[in-house]
């Protein structure tokens, strides 16, 4: 509770020196600053081994945007967290002086040849708009073509770079090649189709039990047709998105010969989100999140991975707090994750009922269901039901605080065992920008 006073008293007291920063007619620059408290038993579903977690930390994201002309911008964002509080290697102890989290997020320039098209060349942001398929930040160079209607934006990526060898008097290079394709088209004032297309090329040296190695490459490809439309109070947004891989095995400069069959799988995903506003004050949303499951474990859906990571890129949000990405970001279940893992599936629809009181304060709740379409533990295909809250609080220009709380009945599915107390998570997130 000091922790939460002590933070909203300092916000408070910043608010009214906020102001637009602009050091000289070329040069700008800002901040986001995040906190997050946060109070959980989910290390545990025994309730005799359960015990309550509690954390805060911060992120602070200063930029800066430079403007040469009307065809040469750039722009650098830096990140310093996610920093826990009390931690001497972020350097939060008590005397502050570790070196911290310190990462460069985002460092491009932007040259417009003309007022409907764009060059990014650097460290930039991506996502496909769901968090489906890829949500990042990369290495490459992407092409932005605005035509009226039609919105039409094709990239290349370096996720990954693992050099290069000398593999059979011929130069390979390791890692990934990533090239995305992303198109829309304006039907009329409320409808709108997308198509996103992600085609990643990789090589990757590996290695045997018994310490041999070779190399395996591999081809993903993923196809996302989206449509989003507005009837009268309500909307409704849909992707799929189908995912195929195909690979081959091939002899690095060791000349082992890795004998198995060549890698293949394929999968898809399908994603429908929708609302209605009953009044301007009450209203609800509902998403609903579909992908098969494979007995084999190899036919299922996979967003982007880097290959020598365990972490996928996936940020889609249902709008619940623990089994998907909600107001606190790190999902602390994440199913969407979990059935490109285990490969039983996933069918999770979500429910969030809505009351806005002013312009200042909203309140949020719902319950997310989370189901696998495989059997799991015990021929169990419960992943489990959640229960949450949040609100939306503006409390001051350029400060917003959400505080949020959430209750997790789970499932043998999701705990692979006969525990199934329930979990819960609270907590808020707290947001300063300039």
């Amino acid at each position: 509770m000091k922790k939460i006073i002590f933070f909203l008293a300092i916000a408070s007291m910043a608010m009214s020196s906020l102001a637009a920063v602009k050091l000289n007619d070329n040069l700008s620059m800002g901040f986001k600053l995040r906190t997050r408290a946060d109070m959980n038993n989910l290390g545990s579903y025994n309730a005799d081994a359960q015990v309550w977690n509690r954390s805060m930390d911060y992120r602070f994201r200063p930029y800066f945007d430079f403007t040469l002309n009307k065809y040469i911008s750039a722009k650098a964002a830096f990140e310093i967290g996610d920093s826990p509080f009390g931690v001497e290697a972020a350097g939060t102890d008590i005397d502050a002086d570790g070196r911290g989290i310190i990462e460069v997020k985002q460092v491009y320039v932007d040259i417009a040849p003309s007022k409907k098209s764009k060059f990014r060349a650097g460290i930039q942001y991506w996502e496909d708009g769901y968090g489906l398929m890829f949500g990042d930040e990369a290495a490459g160079l992407m092409y932005y073509g605005n035509y009226g209607k039609l919105q039409a934006n094709v990239g290349w990526f370096i996720p990954d770079d693992r050099g290069e060898a000398n593999v059979d008097e011929s130069t390979v290079s390791y890692g990934d090649n990533l090239i995305i394709s992303e198109t829309n088209y304006q039907i009329n004032k409320d409808m709108k189709f997308g198509l996103d297309i992600m085609l990643d090329l990789a090589r990757n040296s590996m290695i045997t039990g018994a310490g041999e190695t070779y190399d395996q490459l591999e081809t993903s490809l993923w196809v996302g047709p989206e449509f989003e439309a507005k009837f009268g109070k309500g909307y409704l947004n849909t992707k799929f998105v189908y995912y195929m891989m195909s690979g081959s095995y091939e002899e690095d400069n060791t000349g082992f010969e890795f004998q198995g069959d060549d890698p293949e799988a394929s999968g898809f995903v399908v994603s429908l989100k929708g609302g209605y506003d009953f009044t301007k004050k009450v209203g609800m949303n509902l998403d609903f999140l579909f992908t098969p499951g494979d007995e084999e474990g190899k036919d299922f859906y996979k967003s982007f991975m880097v290959p020598t990571s365990n972490w996928m890129t996936n940020w889609y949000c249902a709008g619940s707090e623990i089994l998907s990405h909600g107001v606190n970001d790190a999902a602390d279940v994440d199913l969407v994750n979990l059935a490109q893992t285990n490969g039983l599936g996933l069918m999770m629809p979500t429910l969030n009922l809505w009351y806005k009181f002013n312009d200042t304060a909203k309140l949020n709740g719902g319950f997310a269901m989370g189901m696998s379409t495989e059997d799991g533990f015990d021929g169990e295909t419960n992943y489990g039901m959640e229960f949450y809250f949040n609100a939306e609080l503006n409390l001051y220009k350029g400060l917003f605080v959400q505080p949020y709380f959430a209750m997790l009945m789970p499932g043998k599915a999701l705990t692979n065992s006969d525990d199934t107390d329930p979990v819960a998570k609270t907590g808020f997130v707290a947001k300063v920008s300039l």
